[in-house]
C-alpha cells in the first residue's frame, strides 16, 4: 500500500505571535487528516524575510498557494484539498 504523499508547507511566522500561534494549532489539528511537512520559518533569524513578511505573518506556502493574515481554518482546509503536487515540492 503506497504512503500518501507528504504536503510540503512552509509557516513563516516570529516568537510572540498570537496568530502564528493560532495557524499553528490550525495546522497541528488539520495535520490528523493530512500527512504534513512543517517547515516553520522565523522571520526575526533572517532579515531579507523578515522585509518580506513582517507585516503579513502568519504566512503559510503551501504549494502554488500563499495565505497570509488573517486567514481561517477554513481558508487552511480549503489550500489543502486544492493541493498539487509540483516538481519543486521533490527538491
Amino acid at each position: 500500500m503506497d504512503r500518501p504523499q507528504r504536503i510540503p508547507l512552509t509557516l513563516y511566522s516570529k516568537p510572540g505571535c498570537h496568530l502564528c500561534e493560532d495557524v499553528a494549532d490550525h495546522l497541528e489539528a488539520l495535520s490528523t487528516r493530512w500527512p504534513l511537512d512543517v517547515t516553520v520559518a522565523d522571520i526575526t533569524r533572517d532579515l531579507e524575510l523578515h522585509r518580506q513578511y513582517w507585516d503579513k505573518i502568519p504566512v503559510v506556502v503551501i504549494g502554488a498557494t500563499t495565505l497570509q493574515a488573517p486567514m481561517t481554518l477554513d481558508a487552511l482546509r480549503q489550500a489543502l484539498n486544492d493541493y498539487q503536487p509540483t516538481s519543486t515540492d521533490h527538491d
